[in-house]
């Protein structure tokens, strides 16, 4: 998970930056942080990818609610944490989509509770990979298929094959719908099947994966629907 901060004061920002590590270290789940001093540092450069921005709202010249509308300006759909003093300052975040508000000094509850939402949204739309002690997301809609041999993963996608230790039997239980099991050893996107022919299935890639007879009509069912 992407998290950038802009928090012009030093001990909130180091209180943050520690109730995230206490949060990683707890949940087993990577982040990858960046901080700003100020509005004006973060807008000069190109917009990085976040997941979520936690932004101080009483910021020396933008404040924190001008810099959200000029993110949300610049394109950037993804959530916005407000960082405040004071309650007041809350009703503004509803003008510019933000998720929450933390009033300073955060606690942890709270910001638990903030990022267990994203991790929740990222685990609906992305699939988490695991590589070494760095997890990465990849969009499901990327993923043609997962192909399992020797205690091993390979996730495909266009431009790539992963590896990862797992199976799966685990992976399928967090897949959308959309992902069908058609052999003991393949989990296939159906919306990357572009024909079933002869019991086998043709992929947008030119790929062409094998039906079981266990899966036959699962895969079959599911081609049908996808096409309404």
């Amino acid at each position: 998970m992407n998290i950038c901060i802009v928090e012009d004061e030093v001990q909130h920002l180091k209180h943050l930056i520690t109730l995230l590590q206490k949060w990683e270290a707890a949940n087993d789940h990577s982040l990858r942080i960046k901080y700003f001093s100020s509005g004006e540092d973060l807008l000069s450069k190109p917009l990085p990818s976040c997941h979520v921005f936690f932004l101080d709202i009483q910021l020396q010249k933008i404040t924190g609610i001008d810099l959200a509308r000029a993110l949300r300006e610049r394109g950037y759909t993804n959530e916005i944490v407000f960082l405040t003093a004071y309650r007041e300052y809350v009703f503004e975040g509803y003008n510019v989509h933000a998720l929450n508000y933390l009033i300073k000094p955060a606690q942890y509850e709270a910001l638990d509770s903030c990022l267990q939402y994203v991790r929740k949204q990222l685990s609906d739309s992305c699939f988490q990979y695991r590589y070494k002690d760095s997890f990465f997301t990849i969009p499901y809609h990327d993923i043609l298929y997962f192909s399992s041999s020797n205690h091993y993963v390979e996730i495909v996608t266009p431009n790539q094959r992963l590896k990862q230790v797992d199976s799966l039997k685990n992976i399928l239980k967090f897949l959308p719908d959309f992902f069908v099991p058609c052999h003991r050893t393949l989990i296939v996107n159906i919306h990357h099947v572009q024909k079933i022919q002869h019991r086998e299935l043709y992929l947008s890639n030119h790929d062409i994966l094998p039906i079981s007879n266990t899966y036959v009509k699962q895969v079959e069912s599911a081609f049908i629907q996808k096409a309404f």
